[in-house]
């Protein structure tokens, strides 16, 4: 692995042990640094200040590191709870409804997140905006089937419609809360 990487994040990580082994290596890095750092006295005052620059440098990097590998286990625990829900658990606990109530649903609403199950997989589409901090307009209105991202309403409308072609969606969640039966 490369040392670049190490301040990356790695989204397609398959399991916990790489982002904690670069937390606690990290951590230990860290406390050596400062166990030398406030040690070894040093009466040069350049040099005394050059390894202040270093510890500092040494200290926000080490901070990256362990933001990022709390970020990795995150989307790794959302990973894994998504790959939970099987095909047959999904169509047990499902609800049918119209492509158009959904497409109604996904037009109205700027944030919303379908879990569907389609010829026995798991297919998750819906809408993303983006918003400023303090404001509560959103912009930049997005759909998505899966990993496909459609900036035009009628495109993904399109798709959908395709996709879906006998014009039921089996809905397994609507913004990760379950439907009743």
């Amino acid at each position: 692995m490369k040392l670049v990487d190490i301040f990356k994040l790695n989204k397609d990580i398959k399991s916990y042990s790489y982002p904690v082994k670069k937390i606690v290596i990290s951590i230990i890095l860290v406390a050596v640094c400062f166990s030398v750092y406030f040690n070894i006295p040093i009466e040069n005052p350049i040099l005394y200040w050059i390894i202040k620059i270093i510890v500092l440098a040494f200290l926000i990097a080490n901070i990256w590191i362990v933001y990022n590998s709390f970020g990795e286990m995150v989307l790794l625990q959302e990973r894994k709870e998504k790959m939970e829900i099987t095909v047959a658990k999904a169509i047990k606990n499902s609800k049918n409804y119209s492509i158009d109530d959904i497409m109604v649903l996904i037009n109205e609403n700027d944030i919303i997140e379908f879990i569907t199950v389609l010829n026995d997989r798991i297919v998750s589409l819906g809408a993303s905006s983006d918003l400023k901090h303090g404001s509560s307009i959103f912009f930049d209105k997005r759909y998505y089937i899966d990993s496909e991202q459609f900036d035009n309403y009628d495109i993904f409308e399109k798709n959908i419609y395709e996709l879906f072609k006998d014009k039921n969606v089996c809905v397994y969640s609507i913004d990760g809360i379950r439907v009743n039966k």
